[in-house]
């Protein structure tokens, strides 16, 4: 899950301009909405359904915003 994924970059000391070097599909309000969730504590993140569909929300906005960046790069390429 990517949401988790770049939650556990920044507890493990990774900046956004690093992430975004490494996820160039990623904007900085996307990281900016993982900051917000990941104030979350984990465990609830976890236990209760909503926040598990919070979760899939965000992965699916994310790869959304993915697919669209990677489009419009193609479309000035050419």
């Amino acid at each position: 899950m990517l949401a988790d994924t770049l939650i556990e970059a920044f507890d493990g000391g990774r900046s956004g301009p690093e992430l975004l070097s490494q996820y160039p599909e990623l904007t900085q309000e996307d990281l900016d909405a993982i900051r917000e969730y990941a104030k979350v504590p984990l465990a609830m993140r976890r236990s209760f359904g909503a926040w598990a569909d919070e979760a899939d929300d965000l992965d699916a906005y994310l790869e959304l915003t993915r697919r669209d960046r990677e489009a419009s790069a193609r479309r000035a390429e050419d």
